[in-house]
């Protein structure tokens, strides 16, 4: 085989990252994620419970083949989202049920909306609107506007709080740089630091577009995150990153949150938490210095697993004089981040986010980190969450399911989320994942605390 040739089969072997096209249904849909409810203004209302109590599913709030369903949250109860109807002949959700658009033509004191208006909670800071679907609604609530199932979700979250969070935020460098901040609450019971992935940043985790954030906060969790090299505002060309290098930082970072915690006498319980490539830098870091950590969550994560010394000599070599050098694969939309189109274009449109390939320095370093991890895997006992979607392009489900099975934690799960695409807390089943990480780090900081 011609040495390029060879070169690039290995390439295409450890270039796990890259994205494929596919299309959805829910294609142009003009809301971020399920926002089907409908309620009375909020000035009616004592409280966002009565607000929630009150409010209903819009009927034909969805696109074709969709239709609302009411789910119930184990901690805010009701909510609306869009679910698929189930049939290849069903066109929209007024053929999966009841025929509610034709009922309300045939009665004049209902009338059919053409625009409606999408707000997202005042006490969020936020003023960015939409145009919504033409629903059917009576006449005397044709005023009413909508709100995401997220937002809803956000907002009960600090009002429910006995303490709502004043979250107080700083940007601050580690002696190597790289950028971190800080979203700090009086009262916290527990640290979590987050890591984000490849061509990403910090702040699109805590941007008001995610509930996550929020939600954590409510909880009593402050919030550490550090930008890798070459992301965020972190200094370097983007995407050039040594990954162990990265690792390096990350365990600079938790010794850095460690000496706050024990100068102000609280000694609180750290928890990390690492997305995609962020899976790989947290993982790298606890295999590193497995001290001191109460608890790790990886989100659908990159665990590069070992290649051959032949195959790891061809990709350090191109590392070693083209370090910024992509990966010789096509490159690819990012489609396969979120079966929600409109989560994708968020990502697409964002111009903080890096839109090129995966850089050969990063592929090379992300080789030798992934290597010591697996050999380290026996040695791992700190307690582990890690979810992974079966229909993700970017990072292999495979790995992490197995992963899990080597670790030699006692308190340690797999969670698989059928048909999930890569970035689980933006896709179709983003509510459960959440759900499931907050319930995951209530039940351990609570436990920790108790001791």
């Amino acid at each position: 085989m011609p040495r390029q040739q060879l070169f690039q089969v290995v390439l295409l072997l450890v270039a796990t990252l890259a994205a494929s096209v596919r299309s959805d249904p829910l294609d142009n849909f003009p809301y971020r994620r399920d926002a089907i409810l409908e309620y009375k203004p909020m000035e009616e209302h004592g409280s966002m419970n009565e607000l929630h109590k009150r409010a209903t599913c819009i009927p034909d709030g969805c696109p074709d083949g969709y239709r609302p369903q009411r789910i119930v949250d184990p901690d805010f109860g009701k909510v609306c989202v869009c679910v698929a109807c189930g049939t290849d002949k069903c066109k929209s959700y007024n053929q999966c049920k009841n025929n509610t658009k034709a009922k309300c033509n045939e009665k004049e004191q209902y009338s059919c909306r053409r625009e409606a208006t999408y707000i997202e909670h005042a006490s969020l800071g936020a003023t960015t609107s939409y145009c919504g679907m033409g629903i059917c609604s009576p006449t005397h609530s044709s005023t009413f506007p909508f709100v995401s199932t997220s937002l809803i979700r956000t907002a009960m979250a600090a009002a429910n709080s006995s303490n709502p969070p004043q979250a107080s935020y700083s940007k601050h460098n580690l002696p190597s740089g790289v950028a971190y901040h800080k979203w700090t609450i009086p009262n916290a019971r527990a640290i979590l630091i987050l890591q984000h992935g490849f061509a990403e940043y910090s702040l699109r985790y805590m941007d008001g577009k995610l509930p996550l954030g929020p939600r954590l906060q409510a909880l009593g969790f402050d919030i550490w995150a550090m930008d890798m090299w070459g992301h965020g505002d972190s200094p370097g060309a983007r995407s050039v990153v040594h990954i162990e290098k990265a690792v390096q930082d990350h365990v600079a970072l938790r010794r850095q949150v460690v000496a706050e915690s024990s100068s102000s006498s609280n000694n609180l319980p750290i928890f990390l938490m690492g997305h995609s490539l962020g899976g790989l830098v947290t993982s790298g870091s606890v295999t590193s210095d497995p001290t001191g950590i109460a608890g790790v969550i990886l989100s659908s994560p990159e665990l590069t697993q070992p290649v051959n010394g032949v195959e790891r000599a061809i990709v350090g070599l191109g590392a070693k004089f083209w370090p910024s050098g992509p990966v010789p694969i096509p490159a690819k939309p990012p489609t396969g981040l979120s079966r929600i189109p409109a989560e994708v274009k968020l990502f697409e449109d964002d111009e903080r986010n890096y839109h090129g390939a995966i850089g050969l320095l990063l592929a090379a370093t992300s080789l030798d980190c992934g290597a010591k991890i697996w050999r380290g895997a026996k040695a791992w006992e700190v307690p582990t969450l890690v979810f992974h979607g079966n229909a993700d392009q970017f990072t292999k489900f495979e790995a992490s399911e197995e992963f899990v099975g080597k670790i030699s934690s006692s308190d340690k799960q797999f969670y698989a989320v059928e048909g999930g695409y890569h970035e689980l807390m933006r896709d179709l089943d983003a509510e459960k994942v959440m759900d499931l990480v907050v319930g995951w780090l209530r039940e351990r900081s609570a436990s920790v605390n108790r001791r």
